[in-house]
């Protein structure tokens, strides 16, 4: 046998069997038909099939109804209206309906619609309905199979929602979203720029300024061993106002260096124990200062994830300023613990007034006079930059001038995210922290 014939008899038996589907379902549904007619009356489902009608007026849901023994598709006119074509031109085949959605959405539709037919996946999707003018509006297409008693669907009817306007907001704005992620990618991109171009310049003016500067302190210190018998005081006074300038410059150029250094050194978290740290510190300042008596009060059993070298040189900068401002203190104490999950250092010193404390992380900015006070008034700016590079916080609090002050800094646990962040944000080329060339 050819093989047109045998694909010829396999049609005929298809269609065999469809048409005696076909004759069982119209079979069950005259019977289901008889069997509700003799509960409800006629009246009553025209009652009922009215107010149908009138949700659906009221809200202009388009309706279809799909066969699909004969492939047979009926609209309602919103239906119709939202497909862009008049109701006698309606698609009346699942076919014909597919040609009239968009070609990126008729894939997604058809899997959709399977999957309901075959597993009773839920069915509803937004897809894209070609209309008149060859343009597309967005449809939101909803349906339910009816199934006989075996499970299999002789009917499927939906609903479709216009939501055009909807869509197109939505798109709308996540395409102005887009837009601004781009601007706000490339201003990041020229805001590492002019960092890496300020911290580049800033570093290169310190370090070149070291040297005259050296120069300078230099031959005053040679004028005053080889000349001074020769100047009176006032000459003598004026050579030493240039060595102590020198000197201060050459401690703010220190200090500029070690901003740049904090900026630029590669952050390398691990446990350290914090308690341990705060002790090593502390005998430094004993063994540097002996006239001090100062009470010292350290908590046990602190660890925070952290660069060791970053978190000493931030815990020194703030037990320096603790340890200065309780200078003029009689029976001064510091103290370093945990509450709340963040460290603090707490001293009864100078204090300072509230009001001003933006000020304190400024660089160079002092709320406390050099004559009371030494200091180039960049500890606390190192500090909380630190703290930042680490993905924490850094804050100070006080009663007021004369009554103490307490700084706080908080670590969070080590995150893949922040450090990788800033591991691609690092500048080159880097300086190890201490290194001045």
């Amino acid at each position: 046998m050819a093989i047109t014939e045998i694909i010829e008899q396999e049609l005929r038996d298809a269609n065999r069997e469809l048409v005696e589907e076909n004759r069982r379902l119209r079979a069950e549904l005259a019977a289901l038909r008889g069997e509700l007619g003799s509960k409800v009356s006629y009246s009553d489902l025209l009652a009922h099939a009215e107010r149908l009608n009138l949700i659906i007026e009221s809200t202009q849901l388009g309706t279809w109804d799909w066969d699909p023994v004969t492939d047979i598709v009926t609209w309602n006119a919103y239906a119709c209206s939202m497909f862009g074509v008049e109701v006698k031109d309606a698609p009346a085949s699942f076919a014909r309906t597919a040609d009239r959605i968009h070609p990126s959405d008729v894939m997604a539709v058809r899997s959709a619609f399977i999957r309901h037919l075959e597993r009773g996946d839920r069915f509803g999707i937004d897809l894209r309905a070609r209309q008149s003018d060859g343009s597309f509006r967005w449809v939101h297409c909803c349906g339910r199979a009816m199934r006989d008693k075996k499970g299999h669907p002789f009917r499927v009817i939906g609903l479709l929602l216009d939501i055009d306007d909807r869509k197109r907001a939505e798109l709308g704005a996540f395409d102005r979203t887009e837009e601004l992620s781009e601007q706000v990618n490339l201003r990041e991109k020229e805001l590492q720029l002019a960092r890496q171009e300020l911290e580049e310049f800033c570093y290169a003016v310190s370090h070149d300024l070291r040297t005259p500067l050296r120069s300078i302190n230099g031959f005053s210190k040679a004028i005053e061993n080889e000349y001074g018998e020769k100047l009176d005081d006032l000459g003598l006074d004026y050579l030493r106002r240039v060595q102590r300038a020198s000197v201060t410059l050459a401690d703010l150029l220190d200090s500029l260096l070690g901003m740049v250094r904090v900026s630029r050194v590669e952050v390398h978290p691990e446990l350290v124990d914090l308690t341990a740290l705060v002790k090593a510190v502390v005998t430094d300042f004993k063994e540097s200062d002996t006239s001090r008596k100062v009470e010292v009060r350290v908590a046990e059993g602190m660890e925070v994830m952290a660069d060791p070298r970053l978190l000493r040189l931030m815990v020194t900068n703030l037990l320096s300023n603790a340890w200065k401002f309780t200078s003029q203190t009689q029976s001064a104490f510091i103290e370093i613990a945990e509450r709340d999950g963040a460290f603090y250092v707490k001293d009864n010193g100078a204090g300072f007034d509230m009001k001003y404390s933006e000020m304190m992380y400024k660089p160079f900015q002092k709320l406390h006079s050099s004559a009371r006070f030494t200091g180039t008034g960049i500890g606390l700016t190192l500090s909380q930059r630190i703290a930042m590079r680490h993905g924490g916080t850094l804050w100070g609090e006080s009663e007021g001038e004369g009554r103490g002050a307490t700084f706080h800094f908080r670590m969070p646990p080590t995150s893949s995210k922040v450090f990788g962040l800033q591991a691609m944000m690092r500048v080159q080329p880097r300086l190890p922290l201490g290194q001045d060339e």
